[in-house]
């Protein structure tokens, strides 16, 4: 054992080192989430009149609650934060994690560095140790700083702790994850698509457990379901579901230790296909097809299971309203009807199906930017081939992956419809899911700029994603300035469920992304590459 982790400790200090400020930005998401909740609170709640409204949103809309899970005590800061950072918290930093993990192991097979390690004092299961203690060691870090964050700004030792442990456990799970799918994929695009997509579809079957009612069973299958059923926030918290999500990491990191000692080095469980003695790609668009397969394949797989998660939704949750005594009195006042309501819950959906499209253009878009870094992008260009056809195959290949993820979701989704009695069609779904596509693309085209014109600041591209998702989901619940919700490119998208609908934002949002894909490419065209 000692010769399977020679060097490992010092191998340690040195990735720690090199991921430094990784670490530290996302211990300030974590800090952010939580002092924003607590601090925010004696803003956004002022008194019983305003738990009232949030509550009558959250009942006229349960997309929201699909998303951010069940609803607790809204009456004290402890509460609040509970319910708003529990679970999209979790999977932020899970998301993060897995990028960090998997980066420390294939990553370095795929650039040539594990070789240079491996022909040192460095035993062969240094390398995925490392990787799994840099991950425990950031999800510690994201917990700790996120809980204290907490208490600082006014919230309770033990619920903040609390919600700090679930970002912990949490982490390590998805260390566990990302340690798995490393082994399973053919290279680092792959093992990350593998493991984010794993963990967006189990983030949305939970939320799907607790929006339906279905059997509590459900929801002890999941593990995201773990670290909600700790009841933070309320006056039966426990402690005891983050040692199901401890075991979990244990086991998924045995049987990732058990992988690696099974597979070639260099290549996956699941390997990629031999090429072919003659290649046959022989343009730009064909290279950033191949070259993002894997990505588009697994993305692809997901965004079914979202649009079957999200159909049956879509479908089922009109049977809740006749039990919510806040719905039969705006139905009962003629304020609203019910294809209103059922409207309303298609097109947040929807708008949720566009940002997470935004995940897999964006990670498109910057595998250009990693291509660059790790000097593949030289011998292309030192061809035939311009900077603009290379630059431009990536950014058509993520705008067209992302249009065509959202509209698989949004078929699925109008087949469930198509098939039910909620008063829409599938062609009105297929055509708010048209109106989405410009929103998700100017995300695409910030991301684009950056790469084009910023590239070291070309991680912001996920800060929009956060920054819109954070929007879209407390912008009309908190009712927060008009000014700051513009900033959500969604928020511009129309409802084609409201007579009144306005398609000026649309071409708005067409005109803007126009503008920043062009600013992009300019600035690929003139900068020094890396």
């Amino acid at each position: 054992m000692s010769g399977l982790l020679t060097g490992t400790l010092p191998y340690l200090r040195s990735t720690l080192r090199q991921n430094r400020l990784a670490l530290m930005a996302w211990s300030v998401v974590g800090v952010a989430l939580s002092a924003s909740a607590v601090a925010g609170f004696d803003v956004l709640v002022s008194g019983p009149e305003d738990v009232a409204s949030i509550e009558g949103v959250l009942a006229a809309n349960p997309a929201i609650g699909l998303i951010l899970g069940p609803v607790g005590d809204l009456s004290t800061a402890d509460g609040l934060s509970a319910w708003r950072n529990l679970a999209l918290g979790g999977l932020l930093v899970g998301i993060g994690v897995i990028l960090l993990v998997t980066k420390a192991s294939r990553g370095q097979e795929d650039s040539g560095q594990a070789e240079l390690f491996a022909s040192g004092v460095l035993g062969r299961g240094a390398r995925l140790t490392t990787a799994c203690l840099l991950g425990g060691i950031g999800s510690v870090l994201v917990g700790l700083a996120s809980g204290l964050a907490g208490v600082a700004t006014g919230g309770s030792w033990k619920t903040q702790m609390l919600i700090g442990a679930t970002f912990t456990v949490t982490g390590w799970m998805a260390t566990g994850l990302a340690a798995v799918s490393a082994q399973l994929g053919s290279d680092r695009r792959s093992a990350s698509t593998i493991a984010v997509a794993t963990l967006t579809a189990l983030y949305a079957l939970r939320g799907f457990s607790y929006s339906l009612v279905l059997p509590e069973w459900t929801l002890w299958a999941n593990p995201l379901g773990w670290m909600s059923e700790v009841n933070a926030g309320t006056s039966e918290e426990r402690w005891w579901p983050l040692l199901l999500g401890i075991a979990l990491t244990l086991f998924l990191l045995i049987v990732a230790s058990l992988l690696q000692s099974q597979r070639d080095f260099g290549v996956g469980i699941l390997p990629q296909r031999s090429g072919r003695a003659r290649g046959r790609i022989r343009t730009v668009w064909g290279l950033a097809a191949r070259l993002n397969r894997s990505t588009v394949i697994a993305w692809s797989a997901a965004f079914t299971v979202i649009g079957v998660v999200f159909g049956y939704f879509v479908t089922e949750v009109q049977d809740s309203f006749s039990d919510n005594p806040m719905i039969q009195a705006l139905l009962g006042s003629g304020t609203v009807s019910a294809d209103d309501l059922s409207g309303g819950v298609i097109t947040m959906v929807l708008t949720m199906v566009g940002i997470i499209s935004t995940v897999v253009g964006v990670q498109i878009i910057l595998n250009l930017r990693s291509e660059e870094l790790e000097r593949r992008v030289d011998p292309v260009l030192g061809a035939a081939v311009s900077r603009p056809r290379l630059f431009g195959a990536s950014v058509l290949l993520a705008l067209s992956s992302s249009a065509l993820g959202m509209l698989l979701s949004a078929g699925v989704v109008s087949a469930f419809v198509q098939g039910s009695d909620i008063g829409h069609s599938a062609g009105e779904v297929l055509i708010q899911m048209l109106a989405v596509i410009p929103a998700s693309w100017i995300v695409l085209a910030v991301a684009t700029a950056l790469v084009g014109v910023l590239p070291r600041a070309s991680v912001l591209a996920w800060v929009v994603i956060v920054v819109s998702v954070f929007l879209t989901l407390f912008g009309a619940l908190f009712d927060l300035p008009e000014a700051m919700v513009a900033l959500n490119p969604f928020h511009h998208v129309p409802s084609i469920f409201m007579a009144d609908a306005s398609w000026t934002g649309i071409a708005v949002l067409i005109g803007i992304s126009l503008i920043l894909i062009i600013v992009g490419f300019v600035g690929y065209r003139r900068r020094d590459l890396a």
